[in-house]
């Protein structure tokens, strides 16, 4: 994409950033048609890097940056973490009436980071351990937004939705205080941090999908991981799937194949278990 950029007008400046960009960024940044790549959060990083592109500033006051330069590729130290509690994205500057409409699935963020250091997984790489919080009013207020723009599915890409439980009914009880319970939400979590209340209000705010960090249903797979060391995974798997069920929501299942210590037999199990 950023070849077909330049080759269709060559003065314009590509800027990549996000998860992919951020962990190949000196081989991004070494294409020709790449100007710059900002690592990890952009909000603080992007507005300096345009400043730098605009001959308004300096590269190195672009915390994050990886771009070229005469003696080859310059990397400058990302900043801190940026304050997310009260950020609100602005749809209009980025047209987004022309996207959006019933059937497009909305993402959005109401927390960034995980506590959790599964190794198959970059969330706490890139976003931090410390779980940092959106204002609940906030976030509602954009799904209200959403939907006034014609969209009804949105995505909470929360890394564990429910980590926090008083947090799960703050969001829940805003959403359907600001009317932006008339959404259909998917989230995702972990098996270990669900129970009924739980499961029940978000029910009741709008929640109709919850993707379950399943991995594997190995114990012998699982002791290998990180944080998902469970006695009988399948059991666990099974019960949660049903609890989820039980309150009118669907549950959906992510797994990893070929983790350390996976084997034929690890591998027949888990088949047998989706079906």
């Amino acid at each position: 994409m950023a070849r077909v950029a330049k080759a269709a007008t060559p003065e314009v400046r590509v800027v990549l950033g996000g998860l992919h960009a951020t962990f190949r960024a000196e081989v991004l940044a070494g294409d020709a048609a790449v100007d710059a790549v900002v690592r990890f959060e952009g909000e603080a990083s992007f507005p300096l890097c345009v400043d730098w592109l605009t001959g308004r500033g300096d590269a190195d006051d672009v915390p994050g940056l990886v771009a070229r330069g005469p003696q080859g590729l310059r990397a400058v130290p990302p900043g801190p973490h940026v304050s997310f509690a009260r950020m609100r994205p602005d749809y209009d500057a980025v047209r987004a009436d022309e996207y959006v409409r019933a059937g497009v699935l909305a993402h959005v963020q109401t927390s960034r980071g995980c506590p959790y250091e599964c190794h198959f997984c970059c969330h706490t790489t890139f976003w931090g351990r410390r779980v940092r919080k959106r204002d609940a009013g906030l976030v509602a207020e954009e799904i209200t937004d959403l939907l006034g723009r014609g969209c009804d599915l949105v995505y909470l890409t929360d890394s564990t939705f429910t980590i926090d439980r008083r947090r799960v009914r703050t969001l829940c009880d805003a959403f359907v205080a600001h009317g932006a319970d008339r959404a259909t939400f998917a989230v995702e979590t972990r098996i270990d941090r669900l129970d009924d209340a739980l499961l029940e209000r978000m029910a009741r705010a709008g929640v109709r999908i919850v993707a379950l960090g399943v991995e594997s249903v190995s114990p012998a797979v699982l002791e290998r991981v990180p944080d998902k060391k469970t006695a009988d995974p399948l059991a666990a798997v099974r019960d949660a799937v049903r609890r989820i069920h039980a309150h009118g929501m669907n549950a959906y299942a992510s797994l990893v194949l070929g983790l350390p210590g996976e084997t034929p037999a690890s591998l027949r199990a888990l088949v047998d278990a989706v079906d």
